[in-house]
């Protein structure tokens, strides 16, 4: 993982396969797909795990309650 970002990928690289996604005629349809530099990719098999997804849904909603309740 980068540690800075400067290692980063330049704006326009990921901004490619976006708009290749949303321009494309011939991707319609292709909802719930992973797509990463101008080609469908499988997911990781942790993000196809329902358990993990709610616990990580759960764990989400409790910071954000945690971080409106000291904004308020």
């Amino acid at each position: 993982m980068p540690t800075s970002l400067a290692a980063c990928a330049a704006p326009e690289r990921p901004a490619r396969t976006i708009v290749w996604l949303g321009t494309d005629p011939e991707l319609g349809g292709k909802g719930g797909d992973y797509f990463h530099d101008l080609a469908g990719e499988q997911p990781a098999p942790q993000t196809m795990d329902d358990a993990e997804a709610e616990k990580l849904w759960r764990e989400s909603e409790r910071i954000l309650a945690d971080v409106l309740q000291v904004a308020s």
